[in-house]
C-alpha cells in the first residue's frame, strides 16, 4: 500500500515533470527553482543559502 502511494505522488516517480528548450525539469528540480525565486522576492540576503541551493539544483 505504501509503494502505490508512493508512487502516486509527483516525486515517487522519475518521469519528467516540464521539458523547456531540451532540458528536462523533475518535480524536485521545480520545486529548487520555485524555493529559489521565493527567496529572492523575500528580500533574503544569504548568499551561501543561494549558492548551495543552485548547487543542489545543478547536481
Amino acid at each position: 500500500m505504501i509503494d502505490n502511494l508512493y508512487n502516486a505522488l509527483p516525486f515517487g516517480n522519475d518521469d519528467k515533470c516540464f521539458e523547456f528548450f531540451g532540458i528536462n525539469l523533475y518535480f524536485d528540480d521545480i520545486l529548487l527553482i520555485c524555493l529559489l525565486l521565493f527567496l529572492y522576492n523575500e528580500g533574503v540576503k544569504d548568499q551561501f543559502l543561494f549558492i548551495s541551493l543552485i548547487m543542489l539544483l545543478l547536481s
